[in-house]
């Protein structure tokens, strides 16, 4: 069964809000918070996926780096952390989902632009 749960608890931008100061939070606060609702539903997507064979997960994948493209496009938020960050978190729910990805590789890097 896997453990989608755990995954929301993980996203990734609850560490952002503690490592960025206080100003920096403020000016990209609601960038955060659309990157958190976005991946928030990239697991509900992945969990609710009616079939979980590679097609599947690769498109739900690529549609959220889609949005994150467009969404970075606006507030140029997203910088090595964050980006590791995401790369990392998609790729452990893209595997929780069924997903196999051999070590090293990125699954993120072909649909990205940040």
């Amino acid at each position: 069964m896997p453990h989608f749960e755990t995954l929301r608890r993980q996203n990734p931008t609850k560490l952002w809000k503690k490592r960025l100061t206080l100003f920096t939070r403020l000016l990209q606060g609601r960038y955060i918070s659309k990157t958190k609702t976005l991946l928030d539903n990239f697991i509900s997507e992945l969990e609710n996926a009616q079939i979980k064979d590679s097609q599947e997960i690769n498109r739900i994948v690529k549609e959220t780096i889609l949005k994150l493209n467009d969404l970075n496009e606006k507030g140029e938020f997203i910088d090595t952390l964050e980006r590791e960050d995401i790369c990392i978190f998609i790729s452990k729910a893209a595997t929780e989902a069924g997903l196999t990805i051999r070590p090293g590789e990125d699954i993120t890097q072909e649909h990205r632009t940040w």
